[in-house]
């Protein structure tokens, strides 16, 4: 059973623009070498919510595949 935790955070920084950062890292996030900083906060939030999306599926079907493996 996994716990669904949130993987990427959202931060308003000194300049009011927007930055979806990675929780454990404290960096910002980075897609194809672009980090996800400088974003409106409607961008920061559509785009946390798309990234923890994501990362919770790949949370879940990995203890899939391991519950599969003790079957």
């Amino acid at each position: 059973m996994s716990i669904e935790v949130a993987r990427y955070g959202i931060r308003m920084e000194g300049d009011r623009s927007w930055t979806v950062f990675d929780i454990y890292t404290g960096w910002p996030f980075e897609y194809l070498g672009r980090s996800l900083d400088g974003l409106g906060e409607a961008d920061a939030r559509r785009l946390f919510v798309v990234l923890n999306a994501l990362h919770q599926h790949r949370m879940r079907t990995i203890d899939q595949e391991i519950q599969g493996l003790r079957d």
